[in-house]
């Protein structure tokens, strides 16, 4: 079995962190007889698949040289730095403490990610929604007639922005670095017109609206961002647009 101290240690790492206490884990050894391991397993009691498990063996290996001898370590863990779930190993027990920090840190970035990822997983649901809209249009080019349309459109949408940037906007650099990146944006949609047929430049369109209203502290620039897209709409389809609020 693993000794005291070893659990005391890990407790002391756990409330070290800033963002958790030792009580918030269960700390669960197995040790199998027939094994020459025992599976120590740390799961996060809040949220039971977020669990990391050492393999910890009863005995030290030495190098093939035999100069050192350590504790190979090995085991898993949910979530990792880079995947889901990942495998580790590593020599010597101190790793066990960086190991179990390195965790601690992933699953606070995964709490406090998620209400991002499912605000973009949102967003993307709704875009979905208005592509699905788009499969009655033609697939053809706009007219010079329609073309020139949307250039004025264009023209009155940017202005509009520009006036919403600079009443929520009193920093002159950061009203200057906003509107740069509207104006932009605005001058790839006209840049684009004849380059994409009609469903593709307003699907780009519509990404844009959605890039420039995502922030909550930017809802102000278009109060309605579907309103704002159901503009560039032909006629036909306008009413067919659902409600996205």
């Amino acid at each position: 079995m693993i000794r005291e101290k070893v659990y005391k240690d890990i407790n002391n790492t756990l409330d070290k962190h800033s963002r958790f206490e030792s009580s918030d884990f269960k700390i669960e050894p197995n040790k199998d007889k027939s094994s020459s391991y025992t599976l120590l397993t740390i799961t996060y009691s809040m949220e039971p698949k977020y669990k990391i498990i050492f393999q910890i063996p009863t005995s030290k290996t030495s190098d093939k040289e035999g100069y050192s001898v350590y504790y190979a370590i090995s085991g898993n863990v949910c979530p990792g730095p880079l995947a889901y779930e990942e495998n580790f190993s590593f020599k010597g027990d101190t790793g066990i403490f960086t190991q179990i920090t390195t965790w601690l840190n992933c699953i606070w970035e995964e709490l406090s990610s998620n209400p991002i990822v499912k605000k973009v997983e949102f967003q993307q649901q709704q875009i979905e929604e208005i592509f699905e809209r788009f499969e009655s249009i033609k697939d053809e080019y706009f007219s010079e007639d329609e073309a020139k349309e949307l250039r004025k459109k264009l023209d009155k949408l940017e202005e509009t922005l520009k006036e919403q940037i600079k009443q929520n906007q009193d920093n002159k650099k950061e009203f200057e670095k906003q509107f740069e990146n509207l104006h932009n944006d605005i001058d790839t949609l006209k840049q684009t017109i004849h380059s994409f047929k009609k469903k593709g430049w307003l699907k780009s369109f519509t990404t844009k609206v959605f890039k420039w209203t995502k922030d909550s502290e930017n809802r102000t620039l278009l109060k309605d961002g579907y309103k704002v897209i159901r503009e560039f709409l032909p006629e036909d389809i306008k009413s067919n647009i659902p409600d996205l609020e």
